[in-house]
């Protein structure tokens, strides 16, 4: 539920009559009763009653019902709106803060009449970037706005339910493993690599990939040259270091210059891979193109955390996840991004916010919200409205945590009264910028791994209803600079989806050893599976095995 226009100037008729109005952004209706609208400094203050039906409008208005002349009111309030500004808080029947607004008003014109309209349905309230000014006219020149008009609503329902296949790294068994990933590995006979070869071979007009890069994944260079060999237009955007190398690369010719070189290059002599760099302004350099998505005959979507490499899809060594997802309307959303990158050679902040981020409900009820870093801020309309709308539990799985404004969303969901667990990466955790400690001060339990693998996940799942899935971590750089994209599925198959991702972490959260609760075991260290005797820098400090301070 948002606030989704406030009409503080009131109209041509008159300065007070002021109206507001709520959206409800969930696919079922939601009882008002013991909600509250009110200003800070306490008028207005209004106790809501009735029902708000789905994707439906409450519209608000002041002393009496013709404030909106031919609308109905849903119900009247008193109290004026200050042209100065008011900080409108909504909460729900719990005592749980929905939507707020910053004290001066973000939009509005008082000479035009113009309100203040939502731009972004979801995010944050208190931002200027999630309000607009109105622009329609309305109430044959009462001034600008929608007041119950399905302008400022979501695309309708579309005829196709969720499909989606959901899978996790690592075959877990049951809570007392001690190890729950495999080795890193060139094979490509794990669950995930299956599934998503399975989808690859399928193809039979286009495939579309911006990943960071390959390392030791031979099947998946075949299948993609096989693909371009029977027809398939296959297009790709790999991360490139500021020098010129790349991160992924291996020994066994099956790397990201690799698959570089085997797709080659049109008929123009452009290669059919490309890389993120743009040497002619320096933009990009320090900054990585970190996606992981697939788009297969504008139909298919994968995305997650996965890398595509020996210690990702191949060896299914870290702890990562994947969803495949068929779906024409977000195949779209991903090919418009994919192209401004591929076609327009645009990364980073040279991108522009120019893709749908509400999509059309699906049958079954599932709602899918997509964001792109670094121009769309996943972190504000996304990630932390997903941790704002938690009401009983929160389950986070991440790789790195050191965003603030994330870190205060969860802090906020334990006060008042959601069950937090985390699990952090030992990497992670040893960040100078973690802000863990600030959770485990709060009494959040964080589990740090002691697997050989990392915690690789940027996953959240709240109430079993709500989830978050993509590149991104929850750090600044990642929603501000990295090319990052990030989805939020609510209600209708996250229900199942639920299921899956509990097992999973439950499994995680029981082969940590409590003893790693707020306490980090090291990455490598006696502690952490072989890695002192694994001949690799697990922890990246420049010291291997029983050189290093942990293994001694």
């Amino acid at each position: 539920m948002v606030i989704s226009e406030v009409s503080w100037m009131g109209t041509t008729n008159s300065s007070s009559d002021e109206w507001m109005e709520l959206y409800n952004t969930t696919a079922a209706p939601i009882s008002l009763n013991g909600w509250t609208l009110q200003s800070q400094d306490g008028t207005p203050s209004v106790s809501l009653s009735g029902t708000i039906p789905a994707h439906g409008h409450f519209l608000l208005e002041r002393t009496d019902d013709t404030s909106v002349p031919g609308v109905a009111a849903d119900e009247i309030y008193t109290g004026a709106l200050g042209n100065g500004g008011e900080t409108l808080v909504l909460t729900d029947s719990q005592g749980t803060v929905q939507d707020q607004t910053a004290s001066a008003w973000a939009a509005g014109d008082n000479t035009t009449k113009a309100t203040m309209q939502r731009a972004k349905l979801s995010g944050d309230g208190t931002l200027a970037s999630s309000w607009a000014t109105a622009t329609t006219g309305y109430g044959s020149g009462l001034g600008y706005g929608t007041p119950q008009d399905a302008a400022d609503t979501p695309p309708p329902m579309i005829s196709e339910a969720f499909h989606y296949d959901l899978k996790f790294a690592g075959g877990l068994s049951g809570s007392t493993v001690t190890d729950p990933y495999g080795e890193p590995s060139s094979s490509d006979n794990l669950p995930m690599a299956q599934a998503m070869l399975a989808r690859i071979n399928a193809a039979t007009k286009t495939i579309d990939f911006a990943v960071y890069g390959f390392r030791d994944q031979c099947a998946f260079e075949d299948a993609l040259v096989a693909a371009q060999a029977r027809g398939v237009v296959v297009r790709g955007v790999v991360d490139q270091n500021s020098d010129g190398s790349f991160t992924y690369h291996d020994n066994n010719g099956c790397d990201t210059q690799a698959v570089i070189t085997a797709l080659g290059k049109d008929s123009s002599g452009n290669p059919w891979v490309r890389v993120d760099k743009n040497p002619s302004t320096g933009e990009g350099f320090g900054y990585i193109m970190h996606n992981k998505f697939f788009v297969i005959d504008s139909d298919w979507v994968s995305t997650g955390s996965t890398n595509y490499s020996d210690t990702g899809i191949g060896g299914e060594y870290n702890a990562n996840w994947t969803i495949i997802i068929q779906s024409a309307n977000l195949a779209s959303v991903y090919t418009t991004e994919f192209d401004e990158m591929w076609m327009d050679g645009l990364t980073h902040h040279l991108k522009s916010d120019n893709t749908v981020h509400l999509l059309p409900v699906y049958t079954d009820g599932t709602q899918v919200e997509s964001y792109f870093s670094p121009t769309d801020d996943a972190t504000n309309n996304a990630i932390i409205p997903a941790i704002n709308g938690a009401q009983h539990t929160l389950d986070i799985a991440i790789f790195y945590l050191t965003s603030q404004p994330i870190t205060d969303a969860i802090l906020a969901a334990k006060n008042r009264g959601v069950t937090v667990r985390v699990i952090l990466d030992s990497n992670g955790a040893s960040n100078t910028y973690s802000t863990h400690d600030q959770l485990c001060a709060a009494g959040i339990p964080v589990k740090i791994e002691n697997f050989k693998g990392r915690m690789h996940m940027k996953a959240l799942l709240a109430d079993n209803n709500s989830m978050i899935i993509g590149s991104q971590n929850f750090t600044g750089a990642a929603n501000a600079d990295n090319d990052e994209n990030t989805l939020w599925i609510r209600n209708g198959a996250v229900g199942a989806m639920s299921y899956d991702y509990e097992t999973y972490y439950n499994n995680l959260w029981g082969a940590i050893p409590d003893m790693f609760i707020c306490k980090n075991p090291g990455s490598e260290s006696k502690y952490v599976g072989n890695t002192c005797s694994d001949g690799i820098d697990n922890d990246f400090d420049g010291y291997i095995d029983g050189a290093d301070f942990g293994c001694q």
